[in-house]
């Protein structure tokens, strides 16, 4: 869902995890690929950081915030993401875990799960068993919209 995405993808503070991770060593990515590429759009804005208008909108769409765990619920079931990241990253090991907790503050529930580089591939680029993971262009799946 679109608005699903948009409400996810504002509730991460680019910056932030720039910063904490990459120090001044990085920049922010645009939407699924690097300024770095020679075809990358560097006109195109980063996705802008503002929980309010990501809880807005999750509330719009119907998930609410669970008195007893803080975690947003719709017709019984929690909103629940399990992020695969790879072991041999200590960069995407350490973005996993600040994404959870960037998450956390619009009530949604991240697992991070690392994996070996072999069980990655076959969960992003075999099986699709995954709802996400900060993966190069190349294991990318799915409309980034």
């Amino acid at each position: 869902d679109r608005a699903m995405r948009q409400a996810l993808s504002m509730a991460i503070d680019r910056q932030t995890l720039k910063r904490s991770v990459l120090d001044t060593l990085g920049a922010v990515g645009i939407g699924p690929t690097v300024r770095a590429f020679p075809t990358a759009d560097t006109t195109i804005a980063t996705p802008k950081f503002d929980t309010a208008a990501a809880n807005h909108i999750l509330d719009s769409l119907g998930w609410h915030r669970s008195k007893a765990s803080n975690f947003r619920e719709k017709d019984g079931k929690q909103l629940a993401i399990v992020l695969l990241t790879q072991t041999s990253s200590q960069i995407r090991m350490d973005m996993a875990v600040l994404i959870q907790q960037q998450f956390l503050a619009v009530g949604v529930k991240v697992t991070v799960q690392a994996l070996d580089g072999q069980s990655m591939r076959t969960r992003v680029m075999g099986t699709h068993d995954y709802d996400a993971a900060p993966a190069p262009l190349s294991q990318a799946r799915g409309d980034t919209a």
